[in-house]
């Protein structure tokens, strides 16, 4: 039984007393226990029973006197697939073989992230090692290079470089070349062909450059093989320099070919020499006028003397008139 009660008559007192007495450990073998989990279905020991704490797969459990129970969270978290503290802060994310941090930034207090792979894709992180394997270093062996470095507002490195021309001649005299090769070619561009003449197809041709201080002349031929083809070549040379500058090339004139074929054939050589066709015809017809001239002057002179000899004629006839009349007048005719 879990409940006794002793009778205890008084008989000085004409009382009786009733003493209960209960049996816990019996009672709780019969007393029921109900528990649930997150609100679902009821489950039920006996009270002697009790519960059992046990450890979760991240937890452990601890029991201690006066009925305290605690969990406590494990070192080593396994079987996690993300943390967060609320729904739109930033999240840790755990993958087969990858951690991913969304919603936010990471801040290591100052602290190093170590024992990083090289980077391989354009957005991954590079490590120490990678950094100074990429680095240029800058040395001038001879002190003929200066190197000025300076920072920039957000931490940038500015390097400028800057060459010391007395340092080393080779400077100078590229200076120099440069100079003369620039005064070169002004010269070679100052020979300039005249137009083709048929009569003096070869033409000499002589030009002056200066660049930055530079002098140079050049000389030049330019051969015309016919009105639409020339070649002709240049050199040039500047003071101080043993080195020859030189250029050589052809030229063709091109057009309308039935624009052509309408021109007579002896104009069609070109212009100068349609102006010579044209000066050996005028003279032709200078020529031929010029006779022309002699026999009008031979018929002018021709024609006089019939106009003479009609004169005469006529001054005859007057006269063989006159002797008629007189004779006709004598016959009473």
């Amino acid at each position: 039984m879990r409940t006794t009660v002793d009778v205890q008559p008084n008989a000085t007192n004409h009382t009786t007393n009733y003493q209960v007495n209960f049996n816990g450990k019996e009672a709780a073998k019969q007393i029921p226990l109900t528990y649930k989990e997150n609100g679902g279905n009821a489950r039920t020991v006996m009270l002697s029973d009790g519960l059992d704490f046990s450890n979760g797969v991240n937890t452990t459990a601890h029991t201690d006197v006066n009925g305290k129970v605690s969990f406590d969270v494990k070192g080593d978290l396994t079987n996690i697939t993300s943390i967060s503290n609320n729904s739109n802060g930033p999240k840790v994310s755990f993958g087969g073989d990858t951690v991913n941090i969304t919603g936010g930034n990471l801040n290591m207090g100052g602290n190093k992230i170590t024992n990083v792979q090289r980077g391989t894709n354009d957005t991954d992180a590079v490590n120490v090692k990678q950094l100074k394997d990429s680095r240029t270093t800058l040395t001038s062996d001879d002190q003929s290079v200066v190197l000025k470095k300076t920072e920039t507002a957000d931490g940038g490195l500015n390097y400028d470089l800057s060459v010391k021309g007395a340092v080393d001649p080779r400077v100078d005299q590229l200076n120099e070349e440069i100079g003369r090769v620039g005064a070169q070619g002004a010269a070679l561009s100052a020979l300039k062909p005249m137009q083709y003449d048929p009569l003096e197809p070869t033409q000499i041709m002589a030009g002056y450059g200066n660049y930055r201080g530079n002098s140079a002349i050049a000389v030049g031929v330019a051969h015309y093989k016919n009105e639409s083809t020339m070649f002709h070549g240049g050199l040039s040379w500047a003071g101080g320099s043993s080195h020859m500058m030189a250029n050589a090339g052809v030229t063709w004139k091109v057009g309308n070919r039935d624009a052509e074929a309408a021109v007579a054939d002896r104009y069609r050589k070109g212009p100068i020499s349609s102006a010579y066709a044209v000066q050996t015809e005028m003279a032709a017809m200078k020529a031929q006028n010029a006779g022309l001239k002699g026999e009008v002057s031979d018929l002018k002179y021709e024609n006089e003397q019939i106009k003479a000899q009609n004169a005469g004629l006529q001054s005859e006839v007057e006269v063989l008139k006159a002797q008629m009349a007189a004779m006709m007048a004598k016959m009473g005719m």
